[in-house]
């Protein structure tokens, strides 16, 4: 027999002896998993006999062995998603929701600040905004939901220089964090706590300034839920000051709002706020008492009007507060009776101005936390404050996922006396002047691309008036905004 073939026989049963450890190592996992598997196996009484040489106190070399050590035990085996008792997720929870949007808008504006040709302000921007959202809707009518929201410019983070051109980092806020139990103790009764945005009637008063970056409440809600009749009592903490200055105060809001629907599309609002604002020793004691109204008749007119009365105290000096604001709108829906679905809305809003701001009243309206991007033009220029507004504005259904719309605005000061409202027209700088503060015409289509990709594409173009040419101390001016309002949402 020669040296090489004693290595090759050597190399054989080598290779013989490795194959026929790994069938067992396969064999015994199998073996394994089969008994794992078989609900048969008596795992108590498993240890008596074991391919019939092993038993119960048998010894192998003198050493006692335990057959249980040969068979491999079921284990029940731990969901996936627990709580953190360690439960199973369907079994302490009936539904978990999730909610995303991505809203992205290019616009140009020019003279939308100044209403001067003479300065260059002519602005293209990006902004954006990204929400997500998470809910879990547990036993008990209960539901936790938390949203996180991002509101940017495209390119305020400078990549070349890694800084933020703004000035401060984009950050992501929660918009939302709540919990809310529905028919408390089998009642209609229920309770929401935590942040959460305020949204009621036309949001004159109470908004959520969906078309910007949002708006959100800390907030505690106790309401009742009837056939016809609803009732919410809430508390705001708009403004934490003490943890920063233990000598300043707070800011608050406390309202009740109740909205009774006899039928559908007829029904009656009644609301109570208060806000109280005491930061930086300015205490303004605001109670707001508003009614509103609204009706639908013979399938076609849409009719509504809501009135407001403030008063309280303001200022070191405690003035007395004494302002309204009324709105007013009748839109005839003809979608039924027509081709291309035409709706034509005009409307009349008055909010009051003060005539003297050197006496003890102070008449000027506050509107709050009012959403005014529809109310009063897609410019975006006012508040319903020290204002006359009336408009007139159609739509026609041009498409089913296309509708084209058009509107227009007069704007009249209330009081050119008035030194802080309308906001951002140099307001009081010429008491004497004309009220005509401008006119504007919008012209918008709004489009639905798929079920969760929708926008509008919109110019609105704002005429100067007597009033804003005296304020400013130039010629007219007129004032343009184009945009594109794209959203992707689910």
């Amino acid at each position: 027999m020669t040296q090489t073939s004693a290595l090759t026989r050597k190399r054989s049963f080598l290779r013989s002896v490795l194959l026929l450890g790994v069938g067992i190592v396969l064999a015994g996992a199998a073996g394994g998993q089969l008994l794992a598997d078989d609900a048969a196996v008596d795992v108590a009484a498993a240890g008596s006999v074991v391919n019939g040489a092993v038993r119960d106190g048998a010894a192998i070399d003198g050493q006692a062995i335990d057959a249980s050590s040969f068979i491999s035990v079921p284990q029940q085996q731990q969901a996936f998603l627990t709580d953190m008792s360690g439960n199973a997720l369907d079994e302490v929870v009936e539904r978990i929701f999730f909610s995303m949007s991505a809203r992205a808008r290019p616009e140009f504006q020019n003279n939308t600040t100044d209403f001067a040709s003479d300065t260059n302000d002519e602005v293209e921007f990006v902004s954006a905004r990204f929400r997500i959202g998470l809910g879990a809707e547990l036993p008990g009518n209960t539901t936790l939901f938390m949203e996180l929201q991002n509101n940017s410019f495209w390119g305020d983070d400078e990549p070349f220089f890694d800084a933020d051109a703004v000035g401060d980092e984009d950050d992501v806020k929660f918009y939302q964090g709540y919990v809310q139990v529905d028919e408390l103790f089998d009642t209609n009764f229920g309770f929401k706590m935590g942040r959460q945005e305020l949204v009621y009637g036309t949001q004159l008063l109470l908004g959520n300034n969906e078309f910007n970056t949002g708006l959100s409440h800390d907030a505690v809600k106790v309401y009742y839920e009837g056939e016809n009749l609803s009732v919410d009592a809430f508390w705001s903490k708009l403004v934490e000051a003490e943890l920063a200055d233990p000598t300043d105060e707070d800011a608050d809001l406390w309202g009740v709002y109740t909205q009774w629907e006899g039928q559908p599309g007829t029904g009656l609002d009644l609301y109570w706020l208060f806000t109280r604002d005491a930061r930086n020793g300015f205490d303004d004691k605001r109670h707001s008492l508003g009614v509103r109204a609204y009706t639908r008749l013979a399938d076609m007119l849409n009719l509504n009007g809501e009135a407001v009365w403030q008063f309280g105290d303001t200022g070191a000096t405690d003035t007395n507060i004494r302002a309204f604001a009324i709105e007013t709108t009748a839109e005839l829906d003809l979608r039924e009776q027509l081709p291309l679905d035409p709706r034509i809305e005009v409307g009349y809003a008055l909010a009051t101005g003060d005539p003297d701001p050197t006496d003890s009243r102070a008449e000027t309206f506050n509107p709050l936390f009012q959403y005014n991007h529809e109310r009063l033009g897609y410019a975006d220029l006012l508040f319903l404050t020290n204002l006359h507004a009336l408009h007139a504005k159609g739509t026609v259904q041009v498409h089913e996922n296309y509708s084209l719309g058009a509107a227009f605005y007069l704007f009249y000061v209330h009081r050119t006396a008035d030194t802080t409202q309308p906001a951002g027209f140099s307001p009081g700088t010429d008491p004497t002047s004309s009220k005509y503060v401008g006119s504007e015409l919008d012209v918008f289509l709004n489009f639905q691309c798929t079920k969760n990709v929708y926008g509008q594409l919109a110019w609105a173009h704002f005429f100067t008036g007597g009033y804003t040419s005296a304020q400013f101390g130039h010629s007219h001016a007129d004032a343009n905004r184009l945009y594109l309002h794209l959203i992707v949402a689910f």
